[in-house]
């Protein structure tokens, strides 16, 4: 029976009842409503219980392939199996036989009496309603004796378990991403002006992208056609556009538009509009919108009072708005939401520069990725398995493969990686982005000069207390390392340091006779150590714990870092010889610097900058008005917070603010891509050296399915 053709009055498919007329499954005094798309699937389903359909079967049964592609199906099992409350990894109703299709294990009936009749049949013999893992017999075969029936089902169980595990478990594991799937990938869109953030159509025929210009910083929205190559623009408004998205039929384009201090998301009727705006967003936080299965939109909606901003679901035809997280206030935001076919929305929590990877599955939250790194995006494998994430918790930019069951996390490679998807066909696109980001001297007098010209990425520059020599970071060998540069000669030379590992967050000591370091691995764990100039040795410190990062030594001795828990990163302070503290009035931890006498950090999604004398407790509240989105561009040198800041013309500037006093004056102007950390000066403050980006490329490149 095709699933369009008069289905039985009722069915009965474990313990539930299929009403097919009324779209409606009823279990007791509950009762669900469903789509119609997932009636004629359950219903077709159903027809061919216990024999697996393949995907394109199930297409054919149940839409005729009508503008539908693989995924939709996908996402139309999800929502099934959430209505009927199964669990793919634990299925009682539909088993998924990877790279085959489904099939319909639960027990199954069709009757024609009316609901009274069939309940008090199920009240008789209630175990006629209970699921069964086997399918059901074909009428011409004849039903084992009763003897039998312990032997035979003992049997069937076994098979199936056996073959389950055999299917989920035993798959080899070239189907999954992995180092050698992602060494195949190739150049896909280049352009003059930045290619951002790809999404494919869910029948994978179209991308859509943004092109955004260098010079100005402009966005338009790109309609790529994948069969021919061709693209074309879309209108879609004015502002600084983000996060474009094709609705579930590829008939509708949304968009994040940023305009005169509004967030706005914006729908498009394709192929030439007209648009609309449907819903107001967060203006700060929040670059990408998903589409759900049913045509509704989640997003980054504007902070409500005492949380941060939340993802909520919204009715693009009614308006109706559902909120989904509501995130802590030190959190600032839910980002990036990402749906797989089950159902299970990935997305990212905290501000730009310190994201967490979360996950909200039945309506519970919980955290994949505890350390919190800048993360630009996300995307789904086909198959639910992986989450493949762009991170800078490498110590680099990369590509990530994250288990979404047990948060064990990957190095994938795809170095310089941002935004991403994966198409219905597995494969993967993502953005590569490209740096030349070197270090600059700018003195009072005027005088700007370039120290490195690595064609890479140097950073995090810390000037030594004699101010002779400046520790960085740069990729110019591979992951990152640590180079000492002298300022009187300009000679560049790499400290003795394994090359095993990512290293980062130089800071000096006091005295200049050591460095301390952030050393990250490659299971993404990470250890803080000193670095001995005089013999270049090593040291750990004796600390009870090894999650200690972004270390700085203050004057008395103390070491003050940084530890990631689940929430965000926490302060502590340590004295050789004496147990760590945690510096408890800090709360969550955005940014943080240490001198000789002063702490300053910054508090995780607030403004301003708290400080305070390094041997008193009292703390008070500075620079009130730079904002929360911007944690990493300021430091602390002598007793001044330096930071990058525009004045009232929009040129920016770095600041000084005298501690002691309290005065701030605009010091010395500084490019807009001044990159943070990244401002060390010397005590008298007659220069400063920056990381500044001066060159940034961006292109899409695109990887075939694991094999």
């Amino acid at each position: 029976m095709h699933a369009t053709e008069s289905p039985p009055s009722r069915l009965t498919i474990g313990e539930w009842r299929l009403d097919p007329l009324a779209h409606e499954l009823q279990r007791g005094d509950e009762r669900r409503r469903l789509p119609k798309r997932l009636v004629h699937l359950l219903l077709a389903l159903h027809q061919q219980a216990g024999r697996t359909l393949t995907r394109d079967e199930l297409l054919v049964a149940a839409w005729d392939r009508r503008v539908v592609s693989d995924e939709v199906l996908s996402r139309s099992i999800a929502e099934l199996r959430q209505a009927l409350g199964d669990d793919a990894r634990a299925p009682r109703y539909i088993e998924t036989i990877p790279k085959t299709g489904y099939r319909l294990i639960a027990r199954v009936d069709s009757a024609t009496s009316d609901i009274a009749t069939d309940e008090a049949a199920e009240s008789a013999a209630p175990e006629a309603a209970a699921p069964s893992a086997k399918p059901p017999a074909a009428s011409s075969h004849r039903r084992p004796s009763a003897g039998l029936l312990p032997v035979f089902a003992l049997a069937m169980i076994a098979l199936l378990a056996l073959s389950r595990f055999m299917l989920t478990r035993a798959e080899p594991e070239s189907s999954r991403w992995t180092e050698a799937a992602m060494a195949k990938e190739q150049a896909f869109i280049s352009e003059a002006e930045w290619t951002r953030q790809p999404r494919f159509s869910r029948d994978g025929q179209w991308l859509t992208y943004l092109s955004q210009s260098p010079d100005d910083g402009s966005t338009r929205v790109r309609l790529l056609a994948l069969s021919n190559g061709q693209a074309r623009d879309i209108d879609i408004g004015g502002g600084r556009l983000s996060g474009p998205a094709l609705s579930p039929d590829s008939r509708r384009l949304a968009v994040l538009a940023r305009e005169s201090g509004q967030c706005e998301v914006r729908v498009s009727l394709l192929p030439s509009g007209p648009w609309r705006v449907v819903s107001d967003c967060a203006m700060g936080n929040g670059d990408s919108l998903e589409w759900t299965p049913d045509d509704q939109l989640i997003f980054t909606a504007p902070a409500a009072a005492n949380t941060g901003a939340g993802l909520v679901q919204l009715d693009v035809d009614s308006g109706q708005r559902h909120p989904l997280t509501s995130p802590p206030t030190a959190a600032v935001a839910d980002s990036s939401p990402r749906l797989d076919e089950q159902g299970r929305l990935a997305f990212l929590r905290g501000p730009a520069e310190a994201q967490q990877l979360w996950m909200l599955e039945d309506g519970r939250e919980r955290v994949l990725l505890a350390q919190a790194n800048r993360i630009p995006g996300l995307a789904w494998a086909m198959d639910g398995r992986q989450l493949l994430v762009s991170s800078d918790a490498p110590g680099y930019p990369a590509l990530l493969a994250v288990d979404p069951d047990s948060g064990d996390s990957r190095l994938l490679g795809g170095r310089g990686a941002a935004t991403l998807d994966v198409a219905s066909d597995g494969s993967l696109v993502y953005e590569q982005r490209s740096y030349d980001a070197n270090l600059w001297l700018h003195t009072e007098d005027g005088e700007h000069r370039v120290l490195t010209r690595s064609t890479r990425y140097d950073a995090m520059p810390a000037l030594s207390p004699d101010a002779t020599q400046v520790a960085f970071v740069s990729n110019r060998d591979g992951p990152g390392s640590i180079w000492l540069l002298s300022l009187a000669s300009g000679e560049v030379t790499r400290l003795g340091l394994p090359n095993t590992a990512t290293w980062t967050r130089p800071n000096w000591s006091p005295d200049g006779a050591s460095l301390l370091l952030t050393r990250y691995y490659e299971d993404g764990s990470y250890a803080l150590l000193r670095y001995r100039l005089a013999d270049d040795s090593l040291q750990a410190l004796e600390l009870p714990f090894t999650d200690a990062h972004a270390g700085m030594e203050a004057a008395d001795g103390r070491v003050f870092f940084l530890r990631s828990g689940a929430a965000g990163n926490t302060l502590w302070h340590w004295r050789p010889g004496e147990a760590a503290q945690h510096l408890d009035d800090a709360g969550l931890i955005g940014e943080f610097s240490v001198d000789g006498y002063w702490l300053a950090y910054q508090r995780k999604g607030e403004a301003g900058i708290v400080v305070q004398g390094t041997t008193a407790g009292k703390t008070q509240t500075v620079l009130a008005d730079l904002g929360a989105a911007q944690p990493r561009r300021w430091s602390l040198q002598s007793g001044n917070l330096i930071y990058a800041a525009p004045d009232e013309d929009g040129d920016t500037w770095l600041w000084r603010l005298d501690l002691q006093d309290g005065t701030r004056r605009r010091w010395l102007t500084a490019d807009p891509g001044t990159a943070g950390p990244s401002i060390a000066a010397p005590a008298d403050f007659t220069s400063v050296v920056v990381s500044r980006i001066d060159r940034l490329q961006t292109d899409l490149l695109r990887v075939p399915a694991p094999d």
